[in-house]
């Protein structure tokens, strides 16, 4: 697969729009990047590896993940669009599998992962999560948190959290 994308970016000749006016034809010469309209398309051929990596670790018992209510299964990641949330137990072995899995799906890809830009946070696991965000290399951040613009953690009793949803919708609907 990866010589056919190789070949489309190969044997594309591009114009730019500048004014109204075409430019001369010409080879892209970087390959694809952040914010091309390509990326997103490949980001979710990419991304799968990571999926199968996880599933993996879950069913070799290495991460544990989240058990959904009374059944066996286990959630370990959520996935939407370009953006990625991983479920695992607040211990040094899981981060240090988890990282393991990171490494290695950056080697597949060729992908950079910026953990930098990455944020741990806690459910019930306050005491040890600094020292895991530093295995890790991300920073933390504290429930309640947004996540796909809606809250999380927040007492879905609280109506203000609410607000900012509910002001979306309202916009939208006025389009």
């Amino acid at each position: 697969m990866d010589g056919r994308i190789k070949w489309c970016f190969a044997s594309t000749r591009l114009y730019v729009l500048v004014n109204g006016g075409s430019t001369k034809k010409f080879q892209p010469s970087k390959g694809l990047r952040q914010g091309d309209s390509l990326s997103p398309n490949l980001f979710l051929l990419v991304v799968v590896i990571l999926s199968k990596l996880m599933d993996d670790a879950v069913e070799r018992d290495q991460i544990q993940g989240l058990k959904v209510a009374d059944t066996e299964s286990m959630i370990s990641y959520i996935q939407f669009a370009d953006d990625t949330l991983i479920l695992l137990n607040a211990s040094s072995d899981e981060v240090t599998r988890l990282f393991i899995i990171l490494s290695i799906f950056e080697v597949l890809t060729v992908m950079k992962l910026n953990l930098e830009k990455s944020t741990i946070f806690s459910v019930g696991a306050d005491e040890i999560i600094d020292i895991l965000a530093k295995e890790l290399g991300c920073k933390t951040e504290t429930l309640p948190i947004k996540y796909l613009g809606l809250p999380i953690g927040a007492s879905s009793r609280c109506i203000s959290i609410w607000d900012s949803v509910l002001e979306r919708i309202e916009q939208n609907l006025a389009t």
